[in-house]
């Protein structure tokens, strides 16, 4: 095949002209042709006048002739078929190999291993395409948020609610392998030769799943809803996984994941596998008006038929960092793509059309395992805390709803938004809020943090760590577990990359116990507080860090796992001796089983009738139910009266053997 080159004709031209211009350039007789297409079409609108940019595929009736023909013409030049043939390994299996993930790797992974007679067993945590995307409109919807079956996760992985893009910048031989998969499932035609091909998040589910039924067809098994939980080896060697669904035989195992499998990760990292810090970026979406962008491309020409959709890219140097943009979406939209609950994650996508008024694009900045001392728990942990306080700044809109501000008030951290001609098309809804303040300092400009030597050596006293390698869990209190308000702004003022989240956080959080201590539940309150540090450990946690008072008391003399800190003791680096404190509560009694207590049937035993301030106010006030306490009335600790109610009755010595 010869490809002809550098064919440039005007927008009212078409593909007839550029192959006569093509054969008369390469002076090819019309009658040693055997085939003309269009191997790729560009747009030169460097010079305000758009000209098309054909590179023009000839196959000659005699093959012998094409270098000949090809090297009589400077910008012609002869194209070999690339052979991406597979050849299978000598030593035999004795289980089928398993591929973790069907996101676009694990797809052509099982699609290869198929094709080469594996008859693979695929594992995907979501489910199959039809069902993920009742999820995600579900989501959408109602900010009900399935973990295992949104954007992030499912049929196709992330890349199904996508742009569609089929452009790298690696020019590696084996993408033409991915164009022809594509086609062969019925991708449109023109991403085989046009310069950035897309397919669109409509026509890419069909091809997706055609994909998916060839495996099958070929003796393949994909497991929808099934997520890998651990694996065993022996002698250095995988011999078997763990997943929701069972366990599966295997000693070759592919893994493709995805970058939001964080829970795959930390178990790998548990099992003893070593993970490397891989680069990535952070930043936010930026919509625009597509017609401007291609007015500013196109000129007078912008919204010619001929043209494509106007693209960008944008890319600028500091220091050793790279702010830039990356997958823009003509006509598209953004969409919420959030996997984990608590946490705001946004992606755009675009219909094959391309036709919505609004373009987006990702504005990005760099991010390398230095800024995490190549620990991967801590690039998990950034992520995570940028995702909470995402979360938490566009709360105010509703669930899930997105942080937004103008790019001008961006860029002079003003946090405003201001919606005119473009209208936001994230579907969750917007909240104005300063974005700069959600990102580290050094990435853009953010507030007010706690000194991270100050963490670190507050932490180092107490807890057998060294002040370096120093890692804190925020702990949610009961009334902060549905907002995360106070929580999150805990882990917004903690030090960059400290924070690890435990098992149980946020809507997911259970109580510390003093409730249960209230109710009089001594031991399983206490029970709750240790259940708090071990969970710590688990995540290599040194400290616990909470904004509750009573959570910090509680945690703090109920358990010895780790230690545990208010967050005003690491903002003014006072500490608190918790255990002390308590000869100074009044109302020890929610905490604390006091032996000597007599037990008058009242709600405030061994207060009664004592002068200590309280004269004057009705018994009644001093004797409220329990269940005002239970569901947090305000008690004045100063004078030990209780304003609008009071306390659940503590009983005697003689039920102290039997109260459980």
């Amino acid at each position: 095949m010869i490809l002809v080159r550098n064919i440039r004709l005007p927008l009212s031209a078409g593909e007839p002209q550029a192959f006569e211009k093509a054969l008369h350039a390469a002076r090819i007789p019309r009658g040693k042709v055997q085939h003309l297409g269009v191997a790729k079409l560009s747009v030169d609108a460097r010079h305000g006048q758009p000209k098309l940019v054909y590179t023009v595929a000839v196959t000659l009736k005699e093959p012998v002739e094409e270098a000949a023909f090809a090297a009589r013409c400077g910008d012609a030049s002869l194209q070999q078929k690339v052979d991406f043939s597979v050849q299978n390994g000598i030593q035999p299996l004795a289980h089928r190999p398993v591929v973790c993930g069907l996101g676009p790797a694990g797809l052509f992974a099982a699609l290869l291993l198929a094709r080469q007679g594996y008859q693979p067993i695929v594992l995907e945590r979501g489910p199959a395409l039809d069902e993920r995307v009742k999820a995600v409109e579900h989501f959408s919807a109602t900010g009900e948020l399935d973990v295992n079956a949104n954007i992030q996760f499912g049929e196709g992985g992330a890349g199904t609610f996508s742009d569609g893009k089929l452009t790298t910048r690696i020019g590696d031989e084996l993408c033409g392998f991915v164009t022809e998969v594509f086609l062969q499932h019925g991708a449109p035609e023109e991403i085989a030769w046009k310069q950035k091909p897309h397919v669109g998040t409509d026509l890419l589910r069909g091809v997706i799943t055609s994909i998916r039924k060839e495996i099958e067809a070929l003796g393949g098994e994909v497991h929808f809803n099934t997520a890998l939980t651990g694996f065993e080896q022996k002698n250095g060697r995988i011999t078997g996984i763990f997943t929701t669904n069972g366990t599966f035989a295997c000693e070759a195992l592919v893994f493709a994941v995805g970058h939001s499998a964080r829970d795959t990760f930390g178990m790998l990292m548990d099992g003893g596998l070593q993970l490397e810090c891989k680069p990535f970026s952070v930043g936010f979406r930026a919509e625009h008006l597509q017609s401007e962008i291609e007015k500013s491309l196109y000129h007078e020409a912008a919204g010619h038929p001929a043209l494509p959709r106007g693209e960008y890219q944008l890319s600028q140097h500091v220091g050793e960092r790279c702010v830039y943009t990356f997958c823009m979406c003509p006509g598209g939209q953004v969409v919420a793509s959030a996997s984990e609950e608590g946490r705001v994650v946004t992606n755009g996508m675009s219909f094959h059309a391309r036709n919505g008024k609004n373009a987006n694009a990702a504005v990005v900045v760099s991010v390398g395992g230095k800024d995490f001392a190549d620990d991967p728990r801590r690039a998990i942990a950034f992520q995570r805390e940028l995702e909470a306080r995402a979360y938490a700044a566009g709360r105010s809109a509703g669930e899930y709803a997105a942080p937004a501000e103008n790019i001008q008030s961006f860029l002079e951290g003003r946090g405003q938004l201001n919606i005119g001609r473009v209208q936001p098309t994230y579907d969750r809804g917007v909240a104005a809020a300063d974005l700069g303040a959600l990102l580290p300092q050094e990435l853009a400009a953010m507030g007010y943090r706690v000194d991270a030597k100050v963490v670190r050596r507050l932490v180092a006293a107490e807890a057998s760590v060294d002040g370096a390698d120093v890692a804190v869990c925020v702990h949610d209190s009961c009334p902060d577990r549905s907002t995360g308000e106070f929580a999150d702004g805990v882990r917004a003022l903690l030090p960059e990359g400290m924070v690890v989240e435990a098992a149980h956080v946020r809507n997911r959080s259970f109580c510390c116990g003093s409730l249960l201590r209230a109710a009089g539940k001594f031991e399983a309150g206490d029970k709750q507080a240790r259940r708090h540090g071990e969970e710590a450990e688990e995540v290599h946690a040194a400290a616990i860090v909470t904004a509750c008072v009573s959570c910090a008391f509680q945690l703090a003399t109920k358990q010895d796992a780790v230690p545990v800190f208010h967050y005003l003791e690491l903002l003014f680096d006072w500490r608190i001796d918790w255990r002390a404190a308590d000869a100074y509560m009044k109302l020890r009694f929610l905490f604390d089983d006091v032996p000597d207590a007599e037990a008058s049937g009242r709600a405030f035993v061994g207060l009664e009738g004592a002068d200590d301030g309280c004269k004057g106010v009705p018994a009644a006030a001093r004797s409220q139910g329990s269940a005002a306490a239970a569901a947090g009335a305000p008690v004045d600790a100063d004078d030990g009266c209780g304003k609008d109610g009071g306390a659940p009755a503590r009983p005697g010595k003689d039920e102290a053997d039997g109260r459980g």
